[in-house]
């Protein structure tokens, strides 16, 4: 990275399936990529990379599938046979457009996706196979635990119970989950990158915002410097920074620095974040609580997963939320959820007492934005997939056409009045006065990967018996000029270079 910044592309994670917003440029830009990122003819961001002379584009799903593809072809070396199929985690908050984004990166990487779990999911089920394994969870016992996982790019956290029945195996049930998509370690690093920056500015009057290469060699040096602060109390961040002005420009000159930091001064600039998190905690927990009827609802484990999780100014401060709960010594954070996974793809070639289903929920909110501004919300967040809900929604003025978007909210963003755009379908009607017409929307979740299906059935003009439904609400109304769309959730997917160009690129 330090050595050609404007062509490596990292924490692409936190683009994948999400279209042009302001919300997506404001991350971006607190993430200081010196990399272009630009928006195709539907929105989609693309990371512009130059490779042999030429200018290239890659979707961050065209990254996750290059990477994807040399997991499958080191693990094909390892164990001597062709993958064809793959189990798939993402973050718990991961919504429609962003799972299907990474089916598509699992296409370019030439995998048939055999289910897509949640990160936290994923680890709860590792859990539960070691628990039982080592006899820590009785026959018929139940245990509610909460999954920490902070990684470097994205926050999840989870309640989940487990339950080690007697006769149907290890039982997961999600309880609630929530989380971050811009919060991670990445953040962190940033974070202690300014601060450092600050300083050489203040010492030699050096802008490294000008200089990009100088920059990427601090990150590295500011992330290293992160990971030995979670087992000593000070440290130093020494940079041997060769400054230039250009490519074609004579160089500056070397200039060394040496900074130390210490463990307090890291959790310091980072305090509002490490708040944050807990703030996540507190409200999964709520929403848990309401979900089980259960105003004193008790965690009886709190397991921690990702490698941020190891910060010590973290594990102290769910310790004092959960005292004595925290269990560090039965997973490993770094491998939870790739271990979960495989659990997941064993299935039921297990003992039969550790075969585990899983009952998971929805992680936001998905419904249609009506006349006044607002998300009419079909399935409600946390609610337990597979499900399918249906509404019927009528017109406020004559028209010949209804124009249904949908929309995924999120409580990270107070400020939007919906949320996250899924899709848009429209539906055609005959000459319609108000009120007349009648049109079905369902709204459907798969069990086996949470993607969204909406479809919609038009009962205008159709004679019914009794009084019209109360739950009709009205829909905005747009120009008598649009026509009728086939219905498509989500919107389509832009193409991508990736499978060609990096055909044979290696990664390290």
């Amino acid at each position: 990275m330090q050595n050609n910044p404007k062509n490596t592309i990292y924490a692409a994670k936190r683009l994948i399936g999400r279209p042009e917003s302001d919300a997506l440029k404001k991350d971006i830009e607190h993430l200081q990529w010196d990399l272009d990122v630009i928006y195709n003819e539907v929105g989609v961001p693309q990371f512009k990379v130059r490779r042999s002379d030429e200018t290239h584009f890659i979707t961050p799903q065209g990254v996750a599938g290059i990477i994807l593809r040399k997991m499958r072809d080191v693990a094909e070396l390892s164990l001597g046979v062709p993958i064809a199929k793959a189990v798939v985690t993402v973050p718990a908050y991961f919504d429609n457009a962003q799972k299907q984004a990474t089916r598509e990166a699992c296409s370019i990487a030439n995998l048939d996706i055999k289910t897509i779990i949640n990160e936290p999911t994923a680890a709860a089920l590792l859990y539960h196979l070691e628990a039982v394994k080592r006899g820590l969870i009785a026959p018929g016992a139940r245990e509610t635990v909460l999954i920490f996982d902070l990684g470097g790019g994205t926050f999840d956290v989870t309640v989940a119970t487990l339950h080690n029945h007697r006769k149907r195996g290890a039982v997961v049930n999600v309880q609630a989950c929530g989380g971050d998509r811009r919060l991670g370690g990445a953040d962190f690093d940033v974070t202690l990158r300014e601060k450092c920056m600050e300083d050489i500015y203040e010492r030699a009057s050096i802008d490294l915002h000008q200089h990009p290469q100088a920059m990427a060699q601090l990150l590295q040096s500011c992330e290293e410097a992160k990971k030995e602060l979670s087992f000593r109390e000070k440290t130093h961040i020494s940079v041997d920074l060769q400054l230039s002005d250009g490519p074609d420009r004579p160089t500056r000159g070397r200039h060394t620095f040496k900074y130390w930091v210490t463990r307090e001064n890291f959790e310091a600039w980072n305090r509002s974040a490490f708040q944050a998190c807990m703030s996540h905690v507190q409200d999964v927990l709520e929403d848990a609580k309401k979900k089980d009827g259960n105003a004193n609802l008790q965690i009886d484990k709190v397991l921690l997963v990702g490698g941020s999780s190891r910060i010590p100014k973290i594990q102290a401060m769910l310790r004092a939320m959960f005292p004595g709960k925290v269990c560090g010594d039965v997973i490993d954070p770094d491998e939870a959820v790739a271990a979960g996974a495989a659990v997941s793809a064993a299935g039921a070639r297990l003992p039969e007492h550790l075969v585990i289903s899983v009952a998971d929920v929805l992680p936001t909110d998905l419904g249609i934005q009506v006349h006044d501004n607002t998300l009419d919300v079909i399935l409600q967040r946390n609610i337990g997939v597979p499900v399918e809900m249906t509404r019927l929604y009528t017109n406020m003025g004559a028209t010949n056409s209804l124009c249904f978007k949908v929309y995924a909210g999120r409580r990270e963003d107070p400020e939007a009045a919906w949320g996250d755009p899924v899709g848009t379908f429209i539906v055609a009607l005959p000459d319609t006065q108000p009120g007349q017409a009648d049109v079905r929307v369902k709204f459907g979740i798969s069990g086996v990967d949470g993607t969204l299906n909406v479809s919609y059935t038009d009962y205008t003009g159709v004679a019914k018996g009794g009084a019209p439904s109360p739950d009709k609400v009205n829909v905005q109304v747009l120009s008598k000029e649009l026509k009728a769309h086939q219905a498509a959730v989500p919107l389509p997917a832009a193409r991508d270079q990736s499978a060609a160009l990096f055909r044979n690129m290696s990664i390290h």
